[in-house]
Protein backbone atom coordinates (compact mmCIF):
# COMPACT_ATOMS: atom_id res chain seq x y z
CA UNK A 1 0.00 0.00 0.00
CA UNK A 2 1.08 3.17 -1.06
CA UNK A 3 1.40 6.11 1.88
CA UNK A 4 -0.49 9.07 1.06
CA UNK A 5 0.35 11.10 3.80
CA UNK A 6 -0.32 14.95 2.32
CA UNK A 7 -4.04 13.64 1.56
CA UNK A 8 -3.87 11.71 4.89
CA UNK A 9 -2.67 15.07 6.99
CA UNK A 10 -5.71 17.19 5.31
CA UNK A 11 -8.21 14.72 5.88
CA UNK A 12 -6.85 14.18 9.67
CA UNK A 13 -6.86 18.58 9.75
CA UNK A 14 -10.39 17.88 9.01
CA UNK A 15 -11.07 14.90 11.36
CA UNK A 16 -13.47 16.02 13.84
CA UNK A 17 -14.96 19.17 12.09
CA UNK A 18 -18.82 18.62 11.31
CA UNK A 19 -18.50 18.84 7.62
CA UNK A 20 -18.83 15.92 4.89
CA UNK A 21 -15.53 15.03 3.38
CA UNK A 22 -15.58 13.81 0.03
CA UNK A 23 -12.60 12.40 -2.16
CA UNK A 24 -12.42 12.65 -5.83
CA UNK A 25 -10.47 11.76 -8.43
CA UNK A 26 -10.18 9.28 -11.25
CA UNK A 27 -10.48 5.75 -11.19
CA UNK A 28 -7.54 4.02 -9.72
CA UNK A 29 -5.77 6.97 -8.16
CA UNK A 30 -5.95 5.20 -4.95
CA UNK A 31 -9.38 7.15 -3.22
CA UNK A 32 -10.06 4.02 -1.61
CA UNK A 33 -6.39 3.28 -0.38
CA UNK A 34 -6.83 6.55 1.25
CA UNK A 35 -10.37 5.52 2.53
CA UNK A 36 -8.36 2.65 4.16
CA UNK A 37 -5.67 4.75 5.51
CA UNK A 38 -7.75 7.02 7.22
CA UNK A 39 -9.21 4.08 8.83
CA UNK A 40 -6.04 2.84 10.33
CA UNK A 41 -5.45 6.30 11.17
CA UNK A 42 -8.37 6.54 13.54
CA UNK A 43 -8.16 3.00 14.72
CA UNK A 44 -4.65 4.11 15.86
CA UNK A 45 -5.93 7.03 17.70
CA UNK A 46 -8.78 5.94 20.23
CA UNK A 47 -11.44 5.42 18.08
CA UNK A 48 -13.16 2.40 18.56
CA UNK A 49 -13.95 -0.16 15.19
CA UNK A 50 -17.91 -0.06 15.91
CA UNK A 51 -17.52 3.72 15.61
CA UNK A 52 -16.51 2.91 12.22
CA UNK A 53 -18.65 2.16 9.40
CA UNK A 54 -17.27 1.33 5.67
CA UNK A 55 -19.03 -0.19 2.94
CA UNK A 56 -17.83 -0.36 -0.70
CA UNK A 57 -20.77 -0.37 -3.04
CA UNK A 58 -19.04 -1.99 -5.36
CA UNK A 59 -18.56 -5.14 -2.43
CA UNK A 60 -21.13 -8.10 -3.74
CA UNK A 61 -21.34 -8.28 0.22
CA UNK A 62 -23.42 -4.95 0.35
CA UNK A 63 -25.92 -5.64 -2.57
CA UNK A 64 -28.26 -5.85 -0.38
CA UNK A 65 -27.62 -1.97 0.36
CA UNK A 66 -27.86 -0.46 -2.89
CA UNK A 67 -31.67 0.27 -1.96
CA UNK A 68 -31.20 3.80 -0.54
CA UNK A 69 -34.04 2.54 1.94
CA UNK A 70 -31.84 -0.60 3.23
CA UNK A 71 -28.86 1.66 3.24
CA UNK A 72 -30.94 4.13 5.61
CA UNK A 73 -32.06 1.45 8.05
CA UNK A 74 -28.31 -0.27 7.86
CA UNK A 75 -26.44 2.92 9.15
CA UNK A 76 -29.39 3.60 11.31
CA UNK A 77 -28.80 0.33 13.26
CA UNK A 78 -25.02 0.63 13.18
CA UNK A 79 -24.66 4.10 14.08
CA UNK A 80 -23.33 4.38 18.00
CA UNK A 81 -26.04 6.77 19.80
CA UNK A 82 -23.97 9.15 22.26
CA UNK A 83 -20.44 8.80 20.17
CA UNK A 84 -18.68 10.44 16.95
CA UNK A 85 -19.23 8.11 14.55
CA UNK A 86 -17.56 7.84 11.20
CA UNK A 87 -19.15 6.72 7.68
CA UNK A 88 -16.70 5.79 4.57
CA UNK A 89 -19.17 5.04 1.73
CA UNK A 90 -16.86 4.33 -1.47
CA UNK A 91 -18.70 3.89 -4.66
CA UNK A 92 -21.63 5.33 -3.21
CA UNK A 93 -23.01 6.43 -6.99
CA UNK A 94 -23.52 2.67 -7.28
CA UNK A 95 -26.74 3.43 -4.90
CA UNK A 96 -29.31 4.96 -6.77
CA UNK A 97 -31.32 8.40 -4.76
CA UNK A 98 -28.16 7.89 -1.98
CA UNK A 99 -28.85 11.34 -0.69
CA UNK A 100 -31.98 10.72 0.45
CA UNK A 101 -30.55 7.57 2.98
CA UNK A 102 -30.18 10.56 6.01
CA UNK A 103 -29.82 9.77 9.38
Amino acid sequence: MIRRDQYLNKLVSFKDKDLIKIVTGIRRCGKSTLLELFREYLLDNGVDEGQIIAINFENVEYNHLLDFMELHKYVKEKVQKGKKNYIFFDEIQNVPSFEKARI
